[in-house]
């Protein structure tokens, strides 16, 4: 039985092998959970794929989205992987994460204990952090190169990734790149204990068990990242509809959108810190500080650079304009994709 669908999206060449290595190490059955590699390039490197996934994950699917996008946010081909999972929870991974081995199976530990109504963020652990470092702590932004268009461009990061040494031409979707484009295989650093995560500091909320916390709100500092160490339950993303689809062509802010709207599914717009009680239409954002997930370097970007304030506003005029997005039904395309219609 699948408890738990994996929605990996990716547009870039390589990473495959970062995707197999993380996942076929997890420590859940991998009867009980399945992946979805929604790809821009599915139609190109699908056969290598495939028989490079063989033997490493047992339940996967290697699809195209909907229709390709040039610019972020990607909400399309995110619901694209939503339409065909099958778990009851549904786990968010960009392809430069690398979750640890207990991730999948701490996101189903805390979802069958407190959910069903529940999102659910995990830390992550970037270049910053795993030095030891904190931008909460005053850590200015570091430079990162990335590609927009068709030139290299810098531009600052608050949590730079792992850098890990890519091959000349990384950019380049030829056969060579089609599994990998890292020069020698990432190997997960080693911790006697979690360093700090600094955007664990804005969202950690509430003690309520062993590493465990409730966040009371959905702000630019406290979104719930999809994509990075994030679930949510398959029947709450297709009650809200999915991902709005209308940030797609834009830059940024739909994370912060479907988090608002999982966190008020049902109408609960009423939200207090110290409320004894809450009602039955209010989830819950609870974030662990338990299982970790690296973040490898990325330089190959989709056109997304937008201010916090830009983007908290962009989500505001979503929210105001509909409250579930996009114009067709989420559950129904699931629905068809699942009799094989």
């Amino acid at each position: 039985m699948i408890k738990v669908s994996v929605v990996c999206t990716t547009f870039r060449p390589g990473y495959i092998d970062i995707i197999a290595q993380s996942f076929a190490t997890q420590t859940f059955s991998q009867d009980e959970w399945e992946l979805i590699l929604v790809d821009d390039f599915c139609e190109v490197r699908h056969k290598a794929v495939l028989e490079y996934l063989a033997g490493k994950i047992k339940n996967f699917k290697h699809i195209p989205p909907r229709e390709k996008k040039e610019y972020s946010a990607g909400c399309m081909t995110v619901n694209t992987g939503i339409a065909h999972c099958r778990g009851e929870l549904v786990y968010f991974s960009n392809n430069y994460l690398y979750p640890m081995p207990r991730c999948l199976e701490r996101h189903w530990e805390i979802y069958t204990k407190y959910g069903p109504k529940v999102i659910i963020h995990g830390p992550l652990i970037d270049g910053i952090v795993a030095s030891g470092r904190s931008v909460w702590r005053g850590m200015p932004a570091q430079p990162q190169e990335m590609i927009e268009g068709n030139r290299m461009v810098t531009v600052l990061s608050f949590c730079p990734p792992i850098p890990w040494s890519l091959k000349g031409g990384f950019d380049q979707m030829v056969p060579e790149n089609f599994i990998s484009v890292f020069k020698e295989p990432f190997i997960p650093p080693q911790f006697l204990s979690l360093l700090p995560d600094w955007r664990l500091g804005a969202t950690l909320g509430q003690f309520i068990d062993t590493d465990l916390y409730e966040n009371g709100s959905i702000h630019p500092w406290s979104w719930w990242w999809a994509g990075r160490n994030t679930s949510a339950p398959l029947e709450m993303l297709l009650e809200v509809n999915g991902f709005d689809e209308s940030f797609d062509g834009g830059a940024g802010g739909a994370d912060g959108d479907i988090g608002y709207r999982l966190m008020h599914i049902g109408g609960g717009d009423v939200w207090r810190e110290d409320a004894v009680e809450r009602t039955a239409r209010t989830s819950r954002y609870l974030v662990d500080a338990q299982e970790p997930a690296f973040e490898l370097i990325h330089p190959l970007k989709k056109r997304a650079i937008l201010s916090e304030t830009d983007r908290l506003g962009k989500i505001e005029e979503a929210r105001a304009e509909k409250a579930i997005p996009n114009n067709y039904s989420l559950r129904e395309e699931r629905e068809r994709i699942l009799r094989g219609k």
